[in-house]
């Protein structure tokens, strides 16, 4: 499904350098702040490109949208990460908001405009449980959504970003040098030009793992230490964590995850608290382990994914292990 609410945030908030010159215009127009020499620079950059005048309908547009969103706490939330300085405080001329019953200046309200435009500009997609779904970017790169994933999209003439708010989505990017291919995961960036990798993010931890191509990673400004983070080639894999901390590189799994890509799910002598824990991320109604003696059995095999029938069924035959059917999960304990 595609989701354009306001429980979406941009990845990058805009400074005060990056506010578009439309939006500055308006804030101004809109605070009727032109003095004689601001208006003649304005009818200079309108004059400039025909274009101007259309962005400028766009910034009205958001600003109306404003109104319809008037005690929204999700957009509150983002407006109060944008505080002014003291130098826009002296330079900002104070203005009331008819559509928000409080003070502002021009130059938060620009960046209330640019920042409104990041957020409904960024396409977002989101799997349900057991729900799998590939699509195609406007670059012709391709993304396939496992179960429970969320990412946004947001394309702009240099570069491709990405935000994987959670979930695991697996990335073929079309080749081009001139525009990087950016995915955002917790406090990472991974950027690629030409290349194809898997991140799975939970619970605070980002497996990245190399299928084509090489990739790099880095911290995202919000995160000030950070392990050394070099560059993965195809087969490598690195896992990281919110606190900074990396794992070693080490050698990915990738017939797993190109099972995936098939909707099955593979193991190989993995211990059943782990073949458990993969197959809840795909069922609503989860299996839950009666018994501590069951955790460490050494299971292999393909299971499609959703197919709990199939997965009972070895456990029973292989490990004489019985299930309890329940109304909220399945119970898993020891025969005998």
């Amino acid at each position: 499904m595609k989701d354009k609410s306001m429980n979406k945030t941009p990845h990058n908030k805009p400074d005060n350098a990056n506010i578009s010159e439309d939006a500055k215009w308006f804030a101004k127009l809109q605070a009727d702040s032109l003095n004689p020499q601001d208006s003649e620079q304005f009818c200079a950059w309108l004059a400039a490109d025909p274009d101007h005048e259309q962005k400028l309908e766009g910034c009205e547009q958001v600003w109306e949208l404003l109104g319809e969103l008037k005690g929204a706490p999700e957009l509150d939330q983002l407006l109060a990460q944008y505080p002014l300085d003291n130098e826009q405080a002296k330079t900002g001329q104070a203005w009331y908001l008819s559509h928000w019953a409080k003070a502002a200046s021009v130059a938060m309200m620009a960046v209330a405009i640019s920042l409104l435009f990041t957020v409904f500009s960024a396409e977002h997609y989101q799997t349900r449980m057991g729900e799998q779904r590939s699509i195609t970017l406007e670059d012709g790169s391709t993304v396939l959504l496992n179960s429970n994933t969320l990412i946004s999209v947001d394309y702009s003439n240099s570069r491709r970003s990405i935000a994987l708010k959670q979930g695991e989505a697996l990335f073929k990017v079309a080749h081009n040098k001139t525009r990087p291919f950016e995915v955002t995961t917790g406090n990472r960036l991974t950027r690629a030009v030409g290349t194809s990798f898997n991140i799975a993010f939970r619970n605070e931890q980002a497996t990245v793992s190399v299928l084509e191509g090489t990739i790099q990673i880095e911290p995202t400004k919000k995160l000030t230490q950070v392990d050394d983070l070099p560059l993965l080639n195809k087969g490598d894999e690195l896992i990281y964590w919110a606190n900074g901390a990396n794992s070693e590189i080490h050698a990915a799994n990738l017939d797993k995850i190109l099972a995936i890509t098939e909707g099955k799910i593979l193991f190989e002598e993995d211990a059943l608290s782990h073949v458990i824990e993969e197959y809840n991320k795909y069922s609503a109604k989860p299996i839950v382990i009666g018994s501590a003696q069951l955790n460490d059995i050494l299971v292999s095999g393909v299971f499609r994914i959703n197919d709990a029938g199939s997965l009972l069924f070895i456990l029973e035959q292989s490990f004489d292990i019985a299930h309890i059917n329940r109304e909220q999960h399945i119970l898993l304990i020891p025969k005998n």
